[in-house]
């Protein structure tokens, strides 16, 4: 029998106000632990939470981005639940009535195109951090002791919710590779998984192909990055696949994703919701959303990267993959943006970003803000090709010093000597030199034969004794003529 995957997705991301969600402390990553804590986040007695705004207005942001729409009443929730870096032993968060619900998200994977809905965005507080350590080293149980940190507890969270719309590993990366984008676009939060600003659990089920009703639906956590969400999805499909194969039932559990070992292990069984004994949070008031504010934030919104997408190959007549490359990084579109207004060369642009430059950014392991790259600089660089100074060749080897210490082209490359040589004077005795030299003669006479293959070869002879700083339109011309003349010769 074969089975079908059904994912939806569980997204946490921690949103970079200056402050945590209920209190003033400073929502900073880094500091030393619980330095950045205070009663209320603590839980200590006699504390209340005052929400924070700013924190709500990004979420309506998030929100209007993927086409939710928003109730007039939302209300906080306190779920109640024990883990050691969870300071009142309760979170509060939403539940029956968020703040956004039924939006959706463009996905291009796989060679197709589907949109993936989301069910719901709401906010919530974040827990604190458990670090286990000791010389048993790593999970829960198998350590010597835990530390514990409080300066996450606290943090603004908005959880976003999927429909189970996702079908295999790679749409789910290529989801949260948008969302995280869509985000970061809307400047809501960095969402570096690295540093846990986002975070993501994945809800995987089978069923036989072609059946509507779902399978024991298995969480997976512990993913901190696209490459163990895709990896951790490949096994726990396969695992479930053979368990049912071979006449297992499956069960609804908790399961973690242990990236050294590459498989997931159980943890506990899943929660259902009346688990957690929500009820209304007492010391937050219900909300009402107001709709002016919903209209001054939408009309706030920057160009989302899918608009974006579609306007770079309308207005710029760039391809799919040259449009989905470019939206792919907020920072890369960006220079892009930057860089046609000063020189409406979009493919030349786009090229260089696609190629060399790229190749750099990732054995910098940068992004290209990262860099001393301006679109000044990189316009400097075209510019020189197109007027003959250099070749593309020469623009290459100079690329890196640009790129990692902003250095003028034109500057490096009169320093260095790299001017291409375009005068027939200069090129002439170089391409009758080559001509004479007897490791020529086996192509000199295959051209003369007929076989034109062999031009190539001396002309990248040419170039070898000039150390590629010949204009190559020049060579062709200058070294076809000499073949001619020679082709005229008496034998």
């Amino acid at each position: 029998m074969n089975f079908e995957p059904v994912i939806g997705l569980e997204i946490h991301v921690e949103l970079g106000t200056k402050t945590k969600l209920f209190c003033g402390c400073a929502n900073v990553f880094g500091a030393a632990p619980n330095t950045q804590v205070c009663p209320v986040c603590l839980g200590l007695p006699g504390t209340l939470p005052v929400l924070n705004q700013t924190a709500v207005e990004f979420l309506l942001r998030a929100g209007l981005a993927f086409g939710c729409s928003s109730p007039e009443k939302s209300k906080f929730d306190r779920k109640n639940y024990f883990y050691p870096d969870m300071p009142k032993n309760y979170q509060i968060s939403q539940y029956d009535l968020p703040f956004a619900v039924q939006g959706k998200l463009a996905i291009h994977a796989e060679g197709s195109s589907k949109e993936i809905r989301i069910h719901r965005i709401h906010l919530e507080e974040d827990t604190g951090k458990s670090i286990h350590a000791g010389a048993a080293g790593g999970r829960m149980g198998a350590s010597d002791y835990t530390l514990l940190d409080y300066n996450r507890a606290g943090v603004p969270l908005i959880e976003i919710v999927t429909e189970p719309d996702i079908r295999t590993p790679l749409e789910a990366v290529d989801f949260l590779q948008k969302l995280r984008l869509t985000l970061q676009t809307l400047d809501i939060s960095d969402c570096k998984m690295e540093e846990g600003s986002m975070r993501c659990d994945a809800n995987v089920s089978l069923r036989p192909v072609g059946a509507a009703t779902y399978g024991a639906k298995v969480e997976v956590k512990n993913m901190n990055s696209f490459k163990s969400v895709r990896d951790a999805l490949i096994y726990e499909i396969e695992r479930q696949t053979k368990a049912l194969q071979n006449g297992e039932r499956l069960v609804q559990e908790t399961r973690a994703w242990d990236e050294g070992k590459k498989f997931t292990f159980s943890m506990r069984s899943k929660e259902e919701a009346h688990d957690y004994r929500y009820f209304p949070e007492p010391d937050l008031p219900p909300f009402v959303v107001d709709q002016k504010l919903l209209k001054t934030i939408q009309s706030t919104l920057p160009e989302l990267p899918e608009i974006r997408r579609k306007r770079y190959e309308l207005e710029f007549s760039l391809s799919s993959e040259e449009s989905e490359f470019l939206v792919e990084s907020l920072s890369l579109s960006l220079f892009f943006d930057q860089t046609v207004k000063l020189k409406k060369a979009p493919k030349e642009i786009t090229n260089w970003l696609r190629g060399d430059v790229s190749k750099l950014l990732n054995e910098q392991g940068k992004e290209i803000a990262q860099t001393k790259l301006s679109p000044g600089l990189l316009i400097e660089l075209i510019e020189l090709i197109e007027k003959g100074t250099i070749s593309g060749k020469i623009a290459k080897e100079v690329l890196p010093e640009v790129l990692l210490e902003g250095k003028s082209p034109s500057r490096l490359i009169e320093e260095k000597g790299l001017t291409q040589i375009s005068d027939n004077a200069s090129l002439e005795p170089v391409i009758l030199e080559v001509l004479q030299d007897t490791g020529s003669k086996k192509a000199v006479d295959d051209y003369l034969a007929g076989n034109e293959r062999s031009f190539g070869f001396l002309v990248g002879s040419v170039m070898k004794k000039t150390k590629g700083k010949a204009n190559p339109q020049v060579i062709n011309q200058l070294l076809k003529k000499a073949l001619d003349n020679l082709k005229k010769v008496p034998k």
